[in-house]
């Protein structure tokens, strides 16, 4: 009988009865991560693993063991016997070096007179990281110290270069130099701002007489002075609150008054905030990525400014700025909005006002927050439907400044 060759599944020259490997691709590997090595001879009989590129990998039984970055040749080869011909598969796939994250949280702004910042940040390889500037002219590192020189944007790279088993990685950081700031912080009782704006919140429904006081259903907490809820949870199912009503309206909000009686705008451009949402809130408008914008749980962003006027039923009147944010998810995100985006909600009856203008004419009193776009949540439950809680609930997390 002649003897039979092949490549891939054929036999190696052996004679006996032809026999077939089959070597499933293994996929792309990484250096320094062992994997399992998978073939199966037709014949059932046992397969060896050799390795054809020894420096990129190499091979302990049955289990690939990835040495450095290329290209790796694995031979899965049955040697033939009990009648049947030896027969092997080959396999090229690629090694490659282990991806790694970098942990960087430098803080949200410095002002000029402060100290130089001994910054750190880790990197999951556990490899040291480094840092550099990329505004020298705002701000500089120097041995991991950070110093910052002037007014502005600070942009900071956090940077691992690798090594033979991971890949380089680098992450940004901004940090606002002496920035224009509305708040850092709250007071632990959540009545006002750590630079003493007054905070107040209001929220009611047609099934609590449109006002609510039970502490069961409206409040505010603070977390480490720096985040601050303010939630409104309606119980249609509250005996303590009787209403037949088979509808719900209502109506969510609050203000926070500047430091000092106001701030004044002069070549800032961007607010920047960090806010959440409950989830419930967020899944009662529409989630959909291209629903329209307005079917959404919008947040509103309300600038209060010092420009007052008399309406003509007598009332006085302070002439408003807003924007509206449209989360893209329940969880805190951070938001910059260009004061350009700003447009004028209330003119108090007087004609002409410009939004840019009356930022740059007239102080910021008081930034209020409400709900927009679909509204306050009224129908996503975060209990069982035997008693239903509908819950609007808005975080501020850190602080909020002008840049």
């Amino acid at each position: 009988m002649a003897a039979l060759t092949a490549c891939g599944g054929g036999g190696s020259g052996a004679s006996g009865q032809a026999q077939s490997v089959d070597f499933p691709y293994p996929g792309v590997r990484y250096v320094g991560l062992s994997a399992p090595l998978e073939a199966t001879a037709s014949s059932g009989l046992a397969v060896v693993f050799t390795s054809n590129t020894p420096t990129v990998c190499t091979v302990e039984g049955e289990t690939l063991v990835p040495v450095a970055a290329g290209e790796c040749s694995i031979t899965a080869e049955q040697a033939g016997g009990e009648g049947f011909a030896a027969a092997k598969s080959q396999q090229l796939f690629n090694i490659i070096k282990q991806e790694q994250t970098i942990q960087f949280s430098p803080p949200d702004f410095m002002r000029l007179d402060d100290a130089p910042l001994q910054l750190s940040a880790t990197a999951a390889s556990g490899l040291p990281v480094s840092f550099s500037s990329e505004t020298p002219a705002v701000c500089t590192v120097e041995e991991g110290k950070l110093r910052v020189l002037a007014k502005g944007a600070c942009l900071v790279i956090a940077q691992q270069p690798g090594d033979d088993t991971y890949a380089p990685a680098a992450v940004p950081g901004v940090i606002a130099v002496d920035p224009l700031i509305f708040l850092t912080g709250y007071m632990a009782d959540g009545s006002a701002t750590l630079e003493n704006g007054s905070i107040n919140t209001s929220a009611g429904s047609n099934k609590d007489g449109w006002w609510c006081s039970d502490p069961e259903w409206c409040g505010r907490t603070v977390v480490n002075d720096s985040g601050f809820t303010f939630f409104y949870r309606i119980q249609p199912l509250d005996p303590d609150h009787p209403n037949s009503d088979t509808w719900i309206s209502g109506y969510w909000g609050m203000n926070i008054a500047a430091p000092g009686g106001g701030i004044q705008i002069t070549d800032e451009t961007t607010l920047k905030l960090r806010l959440a949402q409950n989830a419930e809130w967020f899944n009662s408008g529409a989630t959909a990525p291209d629903a329209r914008p307005e079917d959404k749980a919008q947040v509103s962003v309300t600038l209060v400014l010092g420009h007052t006027a008399t309406k003509a039923d007598g009332n006085s009147c302070n002439v408003k700025l807003s924007s509206v944010i449209t989360p893209p998810q329940a969880e805190a995100t951070s938001y910059a909005l260009l004061l350009s985006g700003f447009t004028v909600s209330e003119a108090c009856e007087l004609t002409g006002l410009d939004a840019m203008g009356e930022l740059a004419g007239y102080p910021i009193r008081t930034m209020e927050f409400g709900a927009a776009g679909k509204g306050m949540n009224t129908t996503v439950s975060s209990t069982s439907a035997d008693y239903p809680t509908y819950g609007t609930e808005l975080t501020l997390l850190g602080p909020i400044t002008f840049q």
